[in-house]
């Protein structure tokens, strides 16, 4: 039986419309993610993991994407990894914990890091989703209000259910 391992994290986008990307503990670039926690919903982890990560806090704005693999190392895991936009909300880059380190960068800069220092096919994934989900571009993240006035995060579609 397979078992599955669900992670959330984020495309995060600052002001200047630039993206946090982080070097993850493997030394790859990607973006911040991590680990649910038990009765956490997809946009609370993402949101944890950020800041974790990154001390940058941040809400979800909609779906990216997810992504779905085999773990090599752990034969019978079954990874699922939900991406969100996430627009920065408060917060600065800190010192990082969990990972080597942590940046904002230009999106054209990000997809050079992802794909000389990053995971097989990231780069290319990501900018597939950013074109279907996010056809009005990254400034659009930057700048758009993204919390609902109860102060929590504003998606598409249940994200909660996988």
């Amino acid at each position: 039986m397979v078992r599955r391992e669900v992670s959330s994290g984020g495309l995060v986008v600052n002001q200047a419309g630039e993206v946090l990307v982080v070097r993850d503990r493997h030394g790859r670039w990607a973006l911040p993610k991590g680990h649910r926690e038990p009765g956490e919903d997809l946009a609370a982890t993402a949101r944890r993991e950020v800041q974790e990560e990154t001390g940058v806090e941040a809400v979800a704005v909609r779906v990216l994407g997810r992504h779905r693999y085999p773990l090599p190392e752990r034969p019978g895991v079954d990874k699922l990894v939900v991406l969100f936009v996430m627009r920065m909300s408060g917060g600065s880059l800190g010192p990082v914990h969990e990972v080597q380190d942590a940046a904002f960068v230009s999106w054209p800069e990000a997809k050079r890091l992802f794909v000389t220092g990053g995971y097989p096919g990231y780069a290319e994934m990501l900018q597939g989703w950013l074109d279907r989900r996010l056809p009005e571009g990254l400034s659009w993240a930057a700048t758009k209000s993204a919390a609902s006035p109860g102060g929590g995060d504003r998606t598409n579609g249940r994200v909660d259910r996988i």
